[in-house]
Formats: structure tokens, C-alpha cells, sequence
């Protein structure tokens, strides 16, 4: 029986409940007190792992979310650095 590769610059994608466990440790930190998390895993064409959360009821009673990136092998929140992107070109 024929085996499955990946062809080119396709990579397989990490076992997902390996990183949701990952994912879900940060987020026992990060969002910790938060009603509600939805996490979005690795796939064969996104190789990264996201969540967004809700975030307890303020004062004013107003609703809101926070959202993170994770990398999968870690699930460490990831932050995208500091750049003048559009406003270098477009100023």
C-alpha cells in the first residue's frame, strides 16, 4: 500500500490534540477567569495555532474579547514585532 508524502514545501501538520493541550495551558493563564475560548488549530495550509476569548463583564457591563497567536510546538503566545509597515510607504 502506497504511503502518503508531503510533496515541495508541504509540511504535515502537528498532531492537534498534542497542541490544543499546549494552547489550552497558556490559556489557563492568559485568560484565566474567561467564560468562553475558541481555538483554532494547525492545519496542512496555516501552521500556526490561534484563540480568542471572552473576557469577564466589565464595570459598564460591556463585552469584549481578547485573541492570541500560539505557536504549536510550544503554544507560547507569539507577537508580531514592531514595524512601520503601510506608514513607511504610504506617508
Amino acid at each position: 500500500m502506497p504511503t502518503l508524502r508531503a510533496r515541495g514545501n508541504q509540511q504535515i501538520p502537528p498532531d492537534p490534540a498534542a497542541v490544543a493541550q499546549r494552547v489550552n495551558g497558556t490559556l489557563a493563564t492568559l485568560a484565566a477567569g474567561s467564560p468562553q475560548w475558541s481555538m483554532q488549530l494547525p492545519t496542512a495550509r496555516s501552521n500556526i495555532a490561534s484563540a480568542f476569548w471572552r473576557m469577564p463583564a466589565t464595570a459598564s457591563g460591556k463585552r469584549a474579547f481578547g485573541e492570541a497567536t500560539f505557536d504549536p510546538a510550544t503554544g507560547a503566545k507569539v507577537s508580531a514585532r514592531d514595524a512601520l509597515g503601510g506608514e513607511f510607504f504610504y506617508r
